[in-house]
């Protein structure tokens, strides 16, 4: 006779349906086709050209921005968006022609990548003078020329956009650059479809950060201790990255702002190898092995308490190398202690090989090795969408003597003939996998 499953079991199975329904959607959402280059985009690399120079004081500043929208310029090369750009202490000008756009209809210059530290546009103003507008990292949003979640500039209605326009970027790392004209309705289409797609991913994964905390309240399992946290840092790596948290509630703190997208990928880092370490005994994986994770876990400590005397710029690059460098300790960790049957670890190894499938190439955007793209864009959303509905599965499997088993038979672990119990390095582990058993029992 089927045994009715009790409150605990019906929530697992309710929340790994929500998180499948949830992946889903999200894929369809982010791979969606945008609406297309039309009348209502307009690229505009082919009517843009890009000179680099070293840093100038103000008033040499403005001579440049005053020159470039007075002509063409007499040196420099096509924006191309699949240029590396140095970046450092060396600025990148780019003199943009705006082509004549659709009356009616209000448009805007559109830059894609939110990381760059500043931009500044000028155009002309009143007899000729350059009127300057800001937006980037370093600039407070409520300061912005349009306070949104990545950096735009109004240009007004097609008969009083200005004919030519000259921007001025900064930024510590080599970074891409693209730009492109949109109109109010490319705008909102573009805006609703990037929502949608942060809208349902945070709100999963705050529903996944709710049900991990019951599940600890229930069964008192350190894993779901640890994956509670582990998931709400990520979702709030997600918002810092996106940008929402910069233009609703710190838009006057650019510093923390940034401090934070920062130290929240170094802590998602670290909460996965505690998370991996709490399920894997030091027998499995190796003492050498597990040593190193111990010394990985206080490096990030430490890269954590030296961020105020880091430079952003060197702050991020370390936190990434720190980020690729734990992926592969991961790696290691769950292919050493990897063995036919212990399905829980098989469901940890597989959630955290589509959580490093999909961090790899976002990190070497990062790191400012690959060119954003599409996928760079959406790819940690998915995948930690996907990683959560994989480890929930494996997480509701619950610890069992599997592992104590597999640890006997590896070590011979000597088993007491009077009771025939494990030994006493296994010993706390049986009998905590027997007391989760209870507790999801509803005992």
């Amino acid at each position: 006779m089927p045994v009715r499953p009790g409150p605990p079991a019906l929530l697992r199975r309710c929340f790994a349906g929500l998180l499948l329904a949830a992946a889903l959607l999200l894929g369809a959402a982010a791979t969606a086709s945008p609406s297309g280059e039309g009348d209502g985009l307009i690229e505009l690399a082919p009517q843009a050209r890009v000179l680099v120079q070293g840093r100038q004081d103000e008033a040499a500043t403005l001579a440049t921005a005053r020159a470039l929208l007075a002509g063409p310029m007499a040196r420099g090369d096509a924006l191309s968006p699949g240029q590396r750009h140095d970046g450092g202490d060396r600025v990148l000008w780019v003199r943009a022609e705006i082509p004549r756009l659709a009356d009616g209809r209000v448009w805007h210059l559109r830059l894609p990548e939110v990381r760059l530290d500043r931009i500044t546009l000028y155009r002309a103003g009143p007899g000729g003078a350059p009127v300057a507008e800001q937006a980037g990292e370093a600039v407070p949003a409520s300061q912005w020329a349009e306070r949104s979640r990545m950096p735009r500039f109004r240009l007004g209605t097609g008969d009083a956009a200005p004919a030519v326009v000259v921007l001025r970027i900064e930024h510590s790392a080599p970074f891409w650059l693209d730009l492109a004209v949109v109109d109010d309705a490319q705008l909102l289409h573009d805006e609703q479809q990037s929502m949608l797609v942060l809208a349902v991913y945070l709100g999963v994964m705050g529903f996944a950060v709710v049900y991990s905390l019951l599940q600890f309240a229930i069964t008192r399992d350190r894993l779901y201790g640890l994956y509670a946290p582990y998931l709400a840092v990520m979702a709030m790596r997600q918002d810092l990255r996106s940008g929402l948290s910069r233009s609703l509630w710190l838009p006057d703190a650019p510093q923390w702002w940034m401090a934070l997208r920062h130290l929240s990928l170094l802590g998602a880092f670290l909460l996965g190898l505690l998370l991996v370490r709490a399920l894997l005994p030091p027998q499995l994986v190796g003492q050498r092995v597990y040593r190193v994770s111990t010394v990985a876990i206080v490096t990030a400590l430490v890269l954590a308490l030296a961020y105020p005397a880091l430079p952003p710029g060197v702050a991020w690059e370390l936190y990434n190398i720190y980020g690729l460098a734990t992926l592969l300790l991961l790696a290691v960790m769950l292919v050493r202690a990897w063995q036919p049957g212990l399905r829980q670890l098989q469901g940890f190894a597989l959630g955290f090989a589509v959580i490093a499938l999909a961090a790899l190439v976002p990190m070497l955007v990062n790191l400012s090795l690959l060119a954003p793209s599409g996928w760079s864009a959406h790819a940690l959303l998915i995948g930690s969408i996907v990683e959560a509905l994989i480890l929930a599965v494996a997480l509701s499997m619950g610890l069992s003597d599997d592992i104590a088993v597999e640890l006997e038979r590896r070590y011979r672990a000597p088993r007491d003939p009077a009771t025939g119990l494990h030994g006493p390095g296994l010993l706390p582990r049986l009998v905590h996998a027997l007391m989760l058993r209870h507790r999801r029992a509803g005992g």
